[in-house]
């Protein structure tokens, strides 16, 4: 995560990650489902259904949520796109919490 930001910053990597957290927009197709019925697609991620009202789902490859600990470390973006069943744009949301630590605060502008 650290290679995204435009000034080098300081702290560990744990610190950082766990202060970035990152979702994929649902952006599924519909499939049809029955002679009468649509549903969207499950998702190749967190393997449910999102409903219209669900705009992000957690990003989990493998049983391995990519905010934890061991997810920042194992999941890249090679492994997502290699894991995607459906060819659509990717759409993510970056969500830098507002607990920043003070030598995190530059991560905000």
């Amino acid at each position: 995560m650290r290679g995204v930001w435009q000034d080098d910053i300081t702290g560990d990597e744990n610190t950082l990650n766990s202060n970035v957290l990152i979702y994929v927009r649902d952006n599924l197709p519909i499939i049809k489902e029955t002679k009468h019925s649509r549903l969207s697609a499950k998702c190749e991620f967190c393997e449910q259904r999102h409903s219209a009202r669900e705009a992000m789902c957690d990003l989990e490859i493998n049983g391995v949520d990519a905010n934890s600990a061991e997810g920042s470390n194992k999941v890249k973006l090679e492994t997502i796109l290699d894991h995607m069943k459906f060819e659509r744009r990717l759409i993510f949301a970056v969500v830098i919490k507002g607990d920043l630590s003070p030598r995190f605060q530059d991560l905000k502008t």
